[in-house]
């Protein structure tokens, strides 16, 4: 007989076999019937708890499927998408050069907040971080140069409060192999041209 979840559909079976003493009767058929109808007393109650218990198992499924269908998107994009916990700490990363290029891991921007690890030469992005907490609206900022302990990036960035309010979304795109191509067309004709070049293509020439 199906099992049915409270909606009345079937989200499963169950079944009576090898019955102790003689064959399955009609009455057999109405007590395995009253596992199988939502209901208040004993025997529907337990059927209920087996129901949930399925129900559970399914959405857990469905969610897990979908958490690794997003990881597979973020890790199609070379955008570095971070996102930030309501204490400022970081949750996910799916790129490593942002971290990399603060010169801090992953692990120590788990376990501390973004002013431990943004540090103060980066102190506008800190700043816009905490706009976005505390005005839950969007910024974004174009040719911003990101300081590390040992090298340094120029970046595109978009700060974003997460939907309900409960941390932030920053993701960066690293556009420094783009800005040091136009400081070298730029000796050659000049810096409008250069950056109609890049946006065009060399085809263009």
């Amino acid at each position: 007989m199906p099992i049915k979840n409270i909606l009345g559909e079937a989200i499963g079976v169950t079944q009576m076999i090898n019955k102790r003493a003689g064959v399955f009767t009609t009455e057999d058929e109405m007590i395995l019937g009253s596992f199988c109808s939502q209901g208040t007393d004993w025997p529907k109650y337990l059927f209920f708890v087996a129901a949930v218990a399925i129900e559970k198992s399914q959405l857990f499924k469905k969610t897990e499927d979908m958490r690794i269908y997003l990881q597979s998107i973020l890790s199609s994009i070379t955008s570095c998408v971070v996102t930030l916990s309501e204490s400022m700490k970081l949750n996910t990363i799916n790129r490593p050069w942002f971290a990399d290029a603060l010169g801090v891991d992953p692990s120590f921007m788990k376990e501390n907040t973004a002013d431990k690890w943004i540090g103060d030469q980066n102190s506008d992005l800190l700043k816009d971080i905490r706009k976005v907490y505390h005005t839950q609206e969007a910024v974004f900022v174009t040719d911003f140069e990101i300081k590390g302990k040992s090298s340094a990036l120029i970046v595109n960035y978009q700060v974003m409060p997460l939907i309900g309010g409960h941390g932030v979304v920053l993701v960066l795109d690293d556009i420094s192999s783009e800005k040091r191509a136009v400081m070298t067309l730029g000796r050659y004709m000049s810096p409008a041209l250069a950056k109609q070049v890049m946006e065009e293509g060399s085809g263009q020439l």
